[in-house]
């Protein structure tokens, strides 16, 4: 992640953080996903 952000500094593509971006919602979907089957036990 860090890595992305720092790329999109040194390069200007917004691109990488877009990925970052993409990768934080999957992350957060996942983790969103997880908490629900927790809650089942």
């Amino acid at each position: 992640m860090s890595t992305l952000i720092a790329k999109a500094g040194e390069s200007g593509d917004a691109g990488y953080l877009e990925q970052a971006g993409d990768i934080l919602h999957d992350l957060s979907r996942i983790e969103e996903d997880a908490m629900r089957v927790l809650r089942q036990l």
